[in-house]
């Protein structure tokens, strides 16, 4: 398909910071699998990063607090979906660690390594990246360390970054990919190592020429390839975009790593260099 694309609208946007709201309502359901279990008590102080959500599950992931300030009452909240799911709301303090451009640059900023990433054991990243609730972010929700964690019996052979946003409208992995392609590249480079992959592909259509090259600088001097692809809907379909970068279809009913392949989004791929690098 090949629907009017209409990110005109917001394809130029920058990246900005959200003023720090006055209370968060943090669900312990933010990702495919098992719900999570209340690991904090009302009226608790906790910090931006605590641990507030206990996975009760390997296909499950923890939920961290976004905000430091006190918890309140446990409460209930529906879902777009219409689940109904436990909720731990924060009432912000005053002071916050970090916020406006701080939380920026601990975000995206900064310098992020291409050499040396061997010193991480495929092992450290996939519990780092358990331990930091990593999940999809290109909208599967799907619990990543769940991906790289590695199956002797299906050997990875080849790491797709997907970068294609193929969904009218929907600009924020383009943004990413022009304004911070850095952690992007070191996360590609540590998901090839934990996964035990031969080689680590970003893909992106034909629509976005500008942040193939943005990433293909970033990826100088590494085996990062960058892969540009045709323009079309659903393009980045995990099932379609195998098929579309290496000719390979996933069974039916089947999974990418059933045809040595695990595909992740790139805001997944960034997320996942600063779990492992900046913990």
């Amino acid at each position: 398909m090949h629907p009017p694309e209409r990110k005109e609208l917001a394809e130029r946007a920058p990246i900005e910071v959200l003023p720090t709201p006055a209370e968060v309502r943090l669900a312990l359901l933010q990702h495919l699998g098992a719900p999570c279990e209340a690991a904090v008590k009302p009226r608790t102080e906790v910090a931006l990063g605590d641990l507030i959500g206990q996975p009760t599950g390997f296909v499950s992931a923890p939920v961290h607090a976004s905000v430091s300030g006190e918890t309140g009452r446990n409460a209930v909240a529906t879902l777009p979906n219409g689940r109904h799911v436990a909720v731990v709301p924060i009432k912000a303090a005053e002071e916050q660690p970090l916020s406006g451009q701080a939380l920026y640059d601990d975000i995206y900023g900064g310098d992020w390594p291409r050499d040396g990433l061997d010193q991480y054991e495929p092992a450290q990243i996939v519990s780092a990246v358990q331990a930091a609730g990593l999940v999809g972010l290109g909208g599967a929700a799907f619990p990543t360390h769940v991906k790289l964690t590695r199956n002797e019996q299906k050997p990875i052979r080849t790491v797709l970054i997907n970068g294609c946003e193929c969904e009218p409208y929907l600009t924020a992995d383009y943004a990413l990919m022009m304004a911070a392609p850095a952690p992007i590249v070191t996360g590609a480079l540590l998901a090839q190592r934990a996964a035990g992959a031969d080689e680590v592909i970003i893909c992106i259509e034909d629509n976005k020429l500008d942040a193939a090259e943005s990433l293909r600088k970033a990826a100088e001097g590494t085996p990062v390839q960058v892969r540009v692809l045709k323009t079309k809907y659903p393009q980045g379909g995990e099932k379609q975009l195998t098929i579309a970068a290496l000719g390979r279809e996933v069974p039916t009913g089947g999974l990418p790593l059933d045809i040595g392949a695990v595909v992740l989004n790139v805001g997944t791929t960034a997320a996942l260099a600063r779990a492992v690098v900046r913990g």
